[in-house]
């Protein structure tokens, strides 16, 4: 149960902190460069990436008092105290413990032992529980041993559910981008030598520059892959002019690690399908990402 409260807590508190920035920056968008606004939302759309609070709640905190708070108070009672033996008070007023005489004890007839009383038969019952205590402490009724049922763990299986959905999602996105992916590869060509160039000389001729194709399956440039980036173009005609801002934006996103922020997007609307805001973090983060290049 405390993790699922955990979880209900940063989302309530997560989703107050996404209108609060979104307000900002939109009273804020011309006070502000793209890039700050970029910043932001990332560092909302990582945090949410791990949906619990990393503070330690003050509830949970032990809770001290003295110097020895770990051990335990035990309450000693005293036993009551003997009663003294009676003191006797002879004539002269001397007084002291009463002393029986020796002719009183002469005097005083022997006791008999009593008659030795024979104990009664034992049951088979009685003899097994003589020596087997054990076993009878252990040991409870039928209608008590029929309630001992262990029921299933409500908060437990539906910390389960949210674990197994959120990564559901998550890996059915990653596998639907890369088939998407590998269906626009098969139509990809290779670009002229005048767009080969362009990208060259923008990326100051590095062998770490990322690739460059042409695909007739899409509307505008984006960058992919995870190892190798690939920068895609739609197949238009452009001029070197719009060439070169195109290359540029791409390669602004290439070297500030965008493709990471946006595997970050996938893994926080995945582990935060339940909250509408989450959506809006994202596609704020996503819109921010692609001003602050231009």
């Amino acid at each position: 149960m405390s993790a699922l409260l955990k979880i209900a807590s940063f989302s309530l508190s997560i989703s107050a902190v996404i209108l609060l920035f979104y307000v900002v920056s939109r009273v804020t968008e011309r006070r502000f460069s793209a890039v700050c606004r970029y910043l932001m939302w990332v560092f909302v759309v990582v945090r949410m990436c791990v949906p619990v609070s990393l503070l330690p709640s003050v509830i949970n905190l032990p809770v001290t008092v003295g110097e020895n708070a770990e051990t335990a108070v035990v309450e000693t009672v005293k036993a009551p105290a003997q009663p003294a033996p009676p003191e006797s008070v002879d004539l002269i007023g001397n007084s002291g413990p009463t002393e029986t005489p020796p002719e009183a004890i002469s005097d005083q007839t022997p006791v008999t032992p009593a008659t030795p009383v024979t104990p009664a038969p034992r049951s088979e019952d009685d003899e097994r529980k003589i020596q087997d205590p054990v076993s009878q402490k252990t040991e409870r009724p039928a209608e008590v041993q029929k309630h001992n049922i262990k029921l299933p763990n409500i908060p437990t299986l539906i910390l389960i559910s949210y674990v197994s959905v959120a990564a559901f999602l998550l890996i059915l996105r990653i596998i639907g981008y890369n088939l998407k992916m590998h269906a626009l590869k098969r139509r990809f060509r290779k670009p002229d030598e005048r767009a080969v160039g362009i990208l060259l000389e923008l990326g100051g001729f590095d062998m770490r520059t990322p690739d460059i194709v042409i695909s007739s399956d899409v509307a505008g440039p984006f960058l992919f892959g995870f190892f190798r980036k690939t920068i895609v173009l739609p197949d238009v005609r452009l001029t070197d002019e719009e060439l070169r801002g195109i290359l540029m934006h791409e390669l602004v996103h290439f070297r500030r690690g965008d493709l990471l922020m946006k595997l970050a997007g996938v893994v926080c609307l995945s582990f935060n399908f339940f909250n509408p805001l989450a959506y809006l973090a994202v596609s704020m983060m996503n819109r921010e990402m692609e001003l602050s290049c231009d």
